[in-house]
């Protein structure tokens, strides 16, 4: 069923069934579709939809999207798929809908495929290296030679998304309970004299950061994520607009570095998933409840520092500071983040050695990544 002839009322509960389903089977990170790419999905005359016929008389049926257009997503790089499959395709993401478990229900998926992709369009989609197969392999291995599913982006690169945590346990501290904010706890230490704050050099923490020094630091931010999803098949970090409003809000912590009253280094935490959308809140819920529950799982969205200064050990000293004053808080926590199959390879050890390194901290079990998503593409050939 194309999109946008749902009413309201079949819109809100749709999704919400769809969201509810995600969340069950999402791992770390979420695939499919949330918030307003899941919106977008509805609305989308283009977008090809599953109905799902009410069990009980009186309750209307429900939809899941299907295949969306790629072209109306935010997280996809469109610039990586149009450069390896052909500009003026038509791209469509498998969105990962609730399918019963029949060769009835399979055979209409597989059909509604094959016809897309009779048409030229190219499938892609995203898939948990824990879940042997999936619903496309299955529909591949039931038709003609003439469809292949492959690695997404050409190339021998195995382009993943991997998600670390680790447990940070602080020196003295033996509790996982609800605590002040970092930033709370850095204003008491300067007003005790046991941090000296310079607005000018050195790391210091902020509540908020507006203005020109917002500017200059969305500057600092971009390039190197552009540099990072270049050839990734998701966009990552903020856009300017999320970003700007996260330097903006108090409730986020901030960590900069300055030389000379110029920012040149800066790094996030975030402990509220509303502000990280694509980490499912209810998987970290279900397995590091104690975490959960008393808001101390930490999501670390990256550090960035000018290129001018790149080398100077800056973002080692940014998670010194925050690995003491995460021992004052006394409560232990668990830090998470996404990485690239490139990233992967050197941030756990970044993260590791700038809160190890003062002895206020220890982290524990981030050897391997608990989720890796890689990227699939479904075409005729």
């Amino acid at each position: 069923m194309p999109g946008a002839r749902l009413t309201r009322e079949q819109t809100e509960r749709s999704a919400a069934r769809y969201t509810t389903f995600r969340d069950q089977q999402d791992e770390a990170v979420k695939i499919g579709l949330y918030g307003e790419d899941l919106s977008a999905a509805y609305e989308n005359p283009s977008s090809i939809l599953l109905e799902y016929k009410a069990a009980r008389e009186g309750e209307g049926s429900s939809f899941s999207p299907l295949l969306v257009p790629a072209k109306d997503l935010a997280w996809y790089n469109m610039d990586l798929l149009n450069r390896t499959y052909g500009f003026g395709k038509d791209f469509y993401y498998y969105a990962h809908p609730p399918v019963p478990d029949s060769p009835q229900s399979q055979a209409i998926i597989a059909a509604v495929l094959q016809e897309m992709m009779d048409r030229g369009a190219i499938i892609f989609t995203d898939h948990y290296i824990s879940q042997a197969g999936g619903i496309l392999e299955d529909i591949v291995s039931s038709i003609d030679s003439h469809y292949r599913l492959d690695n997404l982006g050409g190339g021998d690169i195995q382009r993943a998304g991997e998600v670390f945590v680790g447990s940070v346990n602080f020196e003295g501290v033996n509790a996982i309970r609800e605590a002040p904010s970092l930033y709370e706890v850095y204003r008491e230490c300067i007003e005790r004299g046991e941090i000296r704050a310079d607005p000018h050099n050195g790391v210091a923490l902020a509540a908020i950061i507006e203005g020109e020094e917002a500017e200059e630091i969305w500057q600092i931010y971009e390039t190197p994520f552009d540099e990072l999803t270049k050839e990734h098949p998701m966009n990552a970090g903020f856009t300017k607009e999320q970003l700007l409003g996260l330097l903006a809000n108090p409730a986020v912590t901030k960590i900069v570095h300055r030389v000379n009253s110029a920012i040149t280094t800066m790094c996030l935490l975030v402990y509220d998933f509303d502000y990280c959308p694509w980490f499912n809140r209810q998987y970290y819920k279900r397995w590091y409840s104690e975490y959960y529950d008393s808001n101390n799982i930490a999501i670390f969205p990256g550090i960035v520092s000018d290129n001018k200064v790149r080398g100077k050990s800056y973002s080692l000293r940014l998670l010194s500071l925050a690995s003491r004053l995460g021992a004052r808080r006394g409560s232990n926590i668990l830090i998470t983040f996404e990485c690239t199959e490139t990233s992967g390879a050197y941030i756990p050890a970044v993260v590791a050695l700038g809160i190890n390194r003062g002895g206020w901290g220890k982290v524990e079990s981030m050897a391997d990544p608990i989720s890796v998503t890689t990227y699939k593409v479904l075409r005729r050939v």
